[in-house]
């Protein structure tokens, strides 16, 4: 298994190749979150919410994949940089949150652990 460390290393090593000119702090820490964020589906395993758990497709299901990824950088960067000055910079600060978030799922790929990834989900 990867471990979250692991993952926000891979995450910080992609805002290094597409950040902006300067960077604001919430940056770095919007891509180290959304690079563990997909794991957070383990809270339906452990709270016995069946019907999330069947939901999100169990561990590695849905949050784990590239559809979840896009939507998650499009959610980011409107809620944290919505403002004049990113104008110009919303669809590389997407790319960027995107690649955080679809990291993982890849990441998560060349592991051993589990029941494998699905990197396309809800597509079967």
């Amino acid at each position: 298994m990867a471990s979250p460390l692991g993952h926000m290393a891979v995450a910080l090593a992609l805002g290094a190749a597409l950040r902006p000119a300067t960077p604001p702090r919430r940056y770095w820490v919007l891509g180290a979150c959304c690079s563990v964020l997909p794991d957070l589906d383990f809270l339906a395993r452990g709270s016995g919410a069946r019907q999330l758990e069947t939901l999100l497709g169990g561990h590695r299901g849905l949050t784990h994949s590239v559809p979840f990824a896009i939507l998650l950088g499009l959610l980011v960067v409107g809620a944290a940089f919505a403002g004049p000055e990113s104008s110009g910079l919303q669809r590389r600060l997407w790319l960027y949150f995107a690649a955080a978030t679809a990291s993982h799922g890849l990441v998560d790929c060349l592991t051993a652990y589990g029941a494998g990834v699905a990197p396309l989900a809800p597509i079967s």
